[in-house]
């Protein structure tokens, strides 16, 4: 791993928080609390933020390690390399969450919550292809 993916990963991490952020915790926020048990859910204040944010540096680092890997040097190759991992990964976590526990209230749930962790990823991946281009004159 070279320091331009690191990079790119630290970035993606970091758009990754923000579009959480911006997605679950202000768009989506009413309509996931409604359809979602929040039994074991913590308020905001109560939330372990620290772990938050390296699970989301995390998860840039994996985009970055895999789109590094299939040689993205730019934004719409890593919106849609990433769009389809993102698609893949949500479907297969959420359909495996909502076979072995109650979280989601319905299928209109988990539909939802695939469709927006799809467009973060992709948002994310597009962020990260274009960091991994930054600097080869074949990417301009």
């Amino acid at each position: 791993m070279n320091t331009k993916t690191l990079i790119a990963g630290l970035v993606g991490g970091v758009a990754a928080f923000l579009l959480g952020w911006v997605v679950y915790g202000m768009a989506l926020d009413a309509f996931m609390k409604e359809n979602t048990n929040q039994c074991a859910a913590l308020e905001m204040k109560d939330m372990n933020m620290m772990l938050m944010v390296i699970g989301n540096l995390t998860s840039g680092l994996v985009m970055a390690l895999i789109l590094s890997w299939a040689n993205v040097t730019n934004f719409m190759g890593g919106i849609m390399k990433a769009a389809i991992v993102g698609l893949l990964y949500a479907f297969t976590f959420d359909l495996m969450m909502h076979s072995m526990s109650t979280y989601f209230s319905n299928s209109t749930a988990l539909v939802v919550d695939v469709l927006a962790s799809t467009v973060m990823t992709a948002i994310v991946g597009g962020l990260i292809g274009w960091m991994l281009g930054r600097g080869n004159s074949a990417s301009a």
